[in-house]
């Protein structure tokens, strides 16, 4: 069933809370953390890090579900081929801002390359997949003063990537670190100050969910 795009919000992170000290991820879609007595919220977004074995999930974000007082899952990821958990690891909970008055999205446009394995008995061109490529994609909004664009300004010029959120009207959230690789200013006659923010993911998305 089709989703409605009507009421979807972009966010962006403007502050940290403190870092959920990791004693366990588990092999599954999604994976469980153990954490103890950690406080969180279903619906935050948490940054990971320091994790031993299962370093895929390291520098990546995702969307807390499903808490219980001493575990929470990463939705969104699947680890049941990553690394088995050794030892360590932190979940940041990010402070979400709204980014205003956002007109459209495009997003999750990578692709990956395209690998020439052509060799000299080959009788046509042969091709291999290379690495997963998870491109950026973009936001359309009208230009104003608010704490989410100024953040999407000041990533751009800190050249630093930020913690994004995207939440269907569904309720579901898609996590993302992104850098701002440009954030324009478009005027013409008879309208508003409009704009676009460019943007290129650092690493693997979290799904929706």
């Amino acid at each position: 069933m089709s989703t409605k795009t009507q009421g979807t919000l972009a966010q962006v992170s403007t502050a940290t809370g403190s870092a959920k000290t990791i004693t366990g991820i588990t092999n599954a879609s999604p994976p469980v953390v153990t954490s103890t007595s950690h406080g969180l919220a279903n619906g935050t977004i948490v940054k990971i890090a320091s994790v031993g074995g299962m370093t895929q999930l390291n520098g990546r974000v995702f969307v807390v579900k499903n808490t219980a007082t001493n575990t929470f899952e990463l939705g969104g990821a699947d680890s049941t081929s990553y690394g088995t958990y050794t030892s360590g690891g932190t979940a940041t909970p990010q402070t979400m801002t709204s980014i205003g008055e956002v007109t459209g999205m495009s997003l999750f446009d990578g692709k990956a390359a395209i690998i020439d394995a052509t060799h000299l008995q080959s009788t046509a061109k042969e091709k291999k997949m290379g690495l997963p490529d998870f491109g950026g994609g973009k936001f359309s909004l009208n230009r104003i003063a608010d704490t989410g664009q100024s953040k999407l300004k000041a990533l751009k010029a800190a050249q630093t990537s930020g913690v994004f959120g995207i939440t269907a009207p569904d309720g579901t959230i898609a996590a993302f670190n992104a850098f701002v690789m440009s954030f324009t200013c478009d005027i013409s006659g008879d309208s508003i100050y409009t704009g676009e923010a460019a943007l290129e993911f650092e690493n693997e998305p979290s799904d929706f969910a």
